[in-house]
């Protein structure tokens, strides 16, 4: 799987619309998502899982992703944009949450929603359109089901998934690699900022990407 585009909205910490665009980062090969801490750089994958499979690692779960700090009228929602088996997919997700009535005042409570699109030129065209549709579909396309993907792709931390393995947190935000590496060069890095996730105590966070591409020997030996 490549993922291109990731867009969310009232998630985690994020009370707002956030997007990231993941193909400026992914053609350098290696990235590094960084910022110190409470900044938001778990979620950024929570999100992308959430995205992926309906839920997030560890305790929280599907039922706790929306954001404490949106408002009633601010729906929650993540989408990502991805390739996979030659094709271009778009996956989006709603979880169930409380939001302000359409008419009159006071809330109801919204289903938890999903869908599935694959692109076809310029078009998308709905795949899927239910829940377990969509979880069917997504593991067969990656192969992997929702717990596979969270131990083996972000490597949780012991702490949120309650398991024996004892990778630190730090290795699960460290980097992403992508299918492709750049075939020659030296050092390379850039940068791109994300937005601010709501709370005073959490500072902006920039996600910066370094990729090293290793020289052949000098001396032309093996």
């Amino acid at each position: 799987m490549k993922p291109h585009r990731l867009a969310f909205c009232a998630l985690g910490p994020y009370a707002d619309e956030v997007e990231i665009d993941f193909d400026p980062l992914v053609e350098e090969g290696l990235f590094l998502i960084h910022g110190p801490t409470g900044a938001g750089k778990t979620f950024l994958l929570d999100a992308l899982c959430y995205a992926l499979y309906g839920d997030v690692p560890g305790e929280r779960g599907r039922h706790t992703v929306r954001s404490d700090h949106a408002p009633l009228d601010v729906s929650t929602w993540a989408e990502l944009e991805f390739t996979s088996q030659g094709h271009r997919w778009r996956v989006r997700r709603s979880p169930e949450h409380e939001a302000a009535k359409v008419r009159g005042e006071g809330t109801t409570r919204r289903l938890a929603e999903a869908t599935l699109e694959r692109r076809e030129g310029d078009e998308w065209r709905a795949v899927a359109g239910k829940i377990r549709e969509v979880n069917d579909e997504i593991a067969g396309l990656l192969g992997l089901t929702a717990e596979q993907f969270q131990q083996v792709i972000l490597l949780p931390q012991v702490a949120s998934s309650g398991s024996s393995d004892p990778t630190p947190r730090t290795a699960r935000n460290c980097c992403a690699r992508s299918s492709t590496r750049p075939s020659s060069g030296q050092h390379q890095s850039g940068s791109t900022t994300l937005p601010r996730a709501a709370g005073k105590q959490q500072p902006s966070m920039n996600v910066s990407l370094r990729t090293y591409v290793e020289r052949p020997p000098s001396g032309g030996g093996p």
